[in-house]
């Protein structure tokens, strides 16, 4: 899952579909499995890149809209 925000020029990114392709897990329940604990030992740690994540409102697998961890990718051209 992906989402432009043409404001800000910014492209937002599923985590759990990030996780999917680098993990190489086809099974997106796996997936979110991985990134829940994942999650939760980098916040133990105190890791700034998990509270840098912001949550977007996407269509998730079920077709529905919820609250999603995403990363955002840069824009190059404008600097962000």
């Amino acid at each position: 899952m992906a989402s432009y925000d043409e404001n800000t020029e910014i492209w937002y990114f599923s985590v759990v579909d990030i996780l999917k392709v680098l993990i190489q897990q086809p099974d997106y329940q796996a997936a979110r499995n991985y990134w829940k604990a994942l999650k939760n030992r980098l916040n133990k740690e105190g890791s700034e890149t998990v509270t840098k994540c912001n949550r977007l409102k996407m269509v998730a697998e079920d077709g529905k809209m919820r609250l999603i961890d995403v990363a955002c990718g840069i824009n190059y051209e404008s600097g962000t």
